[in-house]
């Protein structure tokens, strides 16, 4: 208690002070990258609490991925995993992001677990994904993706 009272004792209360700070707060922006990796742990956190709207919202209406999935297509592909496999855990390591003129290229590793095993289901294990996204208002979104099985290990 001695510590807060000495801490605030020493901090000016002027009203000017206070609109000041909140103009600074207003007008600081998140990095890019930044913003794009917190984009990706919100997405990650989506797909382990099988959050199908929480994932989407990160993923433009003109999706596209390699399979020629759209938006609906992997809608559908996340609410049928999350059907089939009572847990996921998603890591996701190596993650390099390039940015140019508004878009960015994201790359990074992938492995799905059920806790403790890998799933059995082809399409989990590890996998490289290369993302491409771009800015929606101020929000990063994905726009296209792609994947593929990384070789499993001895």
């Amino acid at each position: 208690m001695k510590i807060i009272h000495l801490m605030t004792r020493h901090v000016p209360s002027s009203p000017g002070v206070i609109v000041l700070l909140v103009l600074l707060t207003a007008c600081a922006r998140t990095p890019d990258e930044t913003a794009i990796r917190d984009t990706i742990a919100a997405m990650v956190q989506a797909v382990e609490t099988k959050d199908n709207r929480g994932f989407l919202v990160h993923v433009t209406d003109g999706y596209r991925d390699h399979e020629s999935r759209d938006r609906n297509g992997l809608r559908q592909l996340l609410l049928a995993n999350f059907m089939q496999h009572q847990g996921i855990k998603v890591f996701v390591t190596n993650t390099n992001i390039e940015l140019r003129d508004g878009k960015a290229e994201v790359r990074f590793h992938a492995q799905l677990t059920s806790g403790e095993q890998l799933l059995a289901d082809r399409r989990f294990g590890s996998y490289r994904v290369r993302t491409l996204w771009r800015r929606d208002g101020g929000d990063w979104q994905v726009y296209q993706a792609e994947w593929e099985a990384l070789p499993a290990g001895p």
